[in-house]
């Protein structure tokens, strides 16, 4: 029988290596918004979600809302 903490350990580590491949194939992965790096041609894919997460709320208003979804 699987104890909790190995079962949960399981699913973080799966979970993680879910997340690694969304953010290294996001533009296959339905990427929701892209953006060009300044001083860069290269096309940066990513997810609102994510980003949004991981953003903080004035980075987020000031990138993905204002810039890419203008109001």
């Amino acid at each position: 029988m699987v104890s909790v903490d190995d079962a949960r350990k399981r699913s973080e580590e799966e979970w993680l290596r879910d997340l690694a491949q969304l953010r290294s194939h996001a533009k296959e992965r339905f990427g929701d918004v892209a953006w060009v790096a300044e001083g860069s041609q290269r096309v940066v894919y990513a997810h609102k979600c994510i980003v949004y997460a991981r953003a903080t709320g004035t980075y987020f208003y000031h990138i993905v809302i204002r810039v890419v979804a203008p109001v």
